[in-house]
């Protein structure tokens, strides 16, 4: 992440003393505004809080940090949280094999947004386990594998990421080759690692890329010829879901268009998704803010109204 007045060496004693499992932790714990995963919004600031605090004190009694230390990484973050960084910025900090710099611009030049770089992620990692299913059941049966070239004329070569490769009708996308698509499908079958990729771009804001190659990438199965009733919008959820996870809401919000979930509400909030035992103070901030209000059920009504 580059970000100042934190080394390697100080990023591995982090680790190593536990207050650093993932670079999300940073933004989510050092900085008090992260994602709103508690159900009871009343208690949410003050041990947003709390957490703060303790994680500042823990890392203050480190060895060579001190409070003017951890003061500035507690201003570095606040200003990349709030600021953003670039999505090949974000993509180089994945510490994806073989993806420096230059591949990152590339792949941030292809994908355009950080749910489309995710979702293309995503999708490989549902082809993956299709194809491993499909080996299984091949096994089980006790049939052969399609692996020689003449038992392979009649089956359909599964592409990875062919928005990278290219596919009979469309040309790949230069300095892509298949070191690094090697890579990309290596990393979308580490559900950890995919895991601190969303979290992390839940936790900060990653910028869009002008006149990016791409356009929205849709998950196998999804049909994009519907009308997408939240295209473009930063739609967020609070409170508890008498029918759903938050998880689960989010990404039927991404699946109908949304740009972006944060947990946090913010001038660029569309929409509050307000669940059970949501507080007052954020009801009160997004009126005054102006921000549209639904309740769940609601929220579904508008959804299903297409799907």
């Amino acid at each position: 992440m580059d970000i100042k007045g934190l080394s390697e060496a100080r990023i591995e004693q982090l680790i190593q003393a536990e207050l650093l499992r993932v670079p999300s932790d940073l933004f989510r714990f050092v900085v008090a505004s992260g994602n709103d995963n508690d159900t009871n919004d009343d208690d949410d600031d003050n041990n947003k809080e709390n957490k703060t605090l303790l994680l500042q004190e823990r890392i203050e009694d480190l060895p060579g940090w001190g409070s003017k230390s951890v003061k500035n990484l507690v201003q570095e973050a606040k200003r990349i949280a709030t600021e953003g960084i670039s999505l090949q910025r974000y993509i180089f900090s994945l510490g994806i094999r073989h993806v420096g710099k230059n591949t990152s611009k590339v792949l941030a030049s292809t994908y355009g947004t950080v749910d489309n770089f995710l979702k293309a992620i995503d999708t490989c990692s549902i082809l993956q386990q299709e194809q491993q299913s499909l080996v299984s059941v091949a096994a089980k049966e006790g049939e052969e594998l399609a692996s020689d070239a003449d038992d392979n004329n009649n089956t359909d070569k599964i592409i990875y990421f062919p928005e990278l490769t290219g596919t009979e009708d469309t040309e790949g996308v230069k300095d892509i080759g298949p070191v690094t698509i090697s890579s990309l499908v290596a990393f979308s079958q580490e559900d950890a690692l995919v895991r601190s990729a969303k979290e992390l771009a839940q936790a900060i804001l990653v910028h869009d890329v002008k006149d990016a190659l791409s356009t929205t990438i849709s998950p196998p199965g999804y049909n994009d010829s519907l009308s997408l009733p939240l295209q473009g919008m930063t739609i967020v959820f609070t409170g508890s879901f008498p029918d759903m996870k938050r998880e689960e809401a989010q990404e039927l919000a991404k699946r109908m268009g949304a740009k972006s979930t944060p947990g946090s509400i913010s001038k660029s909030t569309d929409i509050l998704v307000a669940g059970d035992k949501v507080g007052p103070k954020k009801i009160e901030k997004a009126t005054t803010l102006g921000i549209r209000i639904l309740s769940p059920t609601e929220f579904l009504d508008m959804v299903n109204e297409v799907s």
